[in-house]
């Protein structure tokens, strides 16, 4: 009964113990995003707001494969990249906007450029997934609403001491569900085993004896 009440703290009170002092802390991209949100909302983001914008859009649906069918997360990032392009621009893009995914994906690495993007960069890459059909007017105010809703769903996180400390290069709480439980596990069995040679050995019930 030691070893298993030891094994059941060792398993399930580590992680009882992660939820006790978890606490939700934001990412960097939050912050960004809510000094640039109130300028989108009133329409006076500079061209340098949109595209850290345009760059959170992107980091968070490539993230996160719930928002992949998420068309209205979508047409709000594809507004975004509409403000950014030049006029002579963006019938261009309304135009590709509404064609196959091949053709976006051939014809996007342009305009990744003129909305700051590194050509052939990660996010360049899942730019043209992000595109839904946009007409060039504006976005419904109840689909931007829900916008914040969805980066602080995405962009905040539960950690701790136990989940950002480094341990042999790995965070601990990671190492000591994937490596210390499995050795701690062997250990006690070697100690059952150690235990039950020495009550057999004292009773005198050793294999091969009468």
């Amino acid at each position: 009964m030691t070893i298993v009440v030891i094994w059941a703290l060792a398993v399930f009170g580590f992680q009882f113990l992660l939820k006790a002092i978890e606490q939700p802390v934001p990412e960097k991209q939050l912050t960004v995003f809510n000094q640039v949100w109130p300028h989108v909302k009133e329409n006076t983001a500079s061209k340098e707001q949109l595209q850290e914008l345009a760059g959170i859009y992107l980091n968070v649906f490539g993230r996160y494969i719930s928002l992949r069918s998420n068309n209205d997360f979508k047409l709000c990032f594809t507004a975004t990249v509409y403000d950014l392009l030049p006029d002579a621009e963006r019938q261009a893009f309304l135009d590709l906007t509404k064609k196959e995914l091949p053709e976006r994906k051939a014809l996007s690495s342009g305009i990744a450029a003129s909305i700051g993007l590194e050509k052939g960069s990660i996010l360049a890459e899942a730019l043209p997934y992000a595109m839904v059909p946009y007409d060039g007017n504006p976005v419904d105010p109840a689909l931007m609403n829900a916008i914040p809703q969805i980066m602080e769903k995405h962009l905040v996180h539960n950690r701790s001491v136990l989940t950002d400390t480094k341990f042999l290069g790995f965070p601990f709480h990671y190492f000591y569900t994937a490596n210390l439980l499995l050795i701690l596990f062997v250990a006690l069995c070697l100690i059952y085993c150690r235990l039950m040679d020495g009550i057999v050995a004292k009773h005198g019930m050793e294999d091969g004896e009468g």
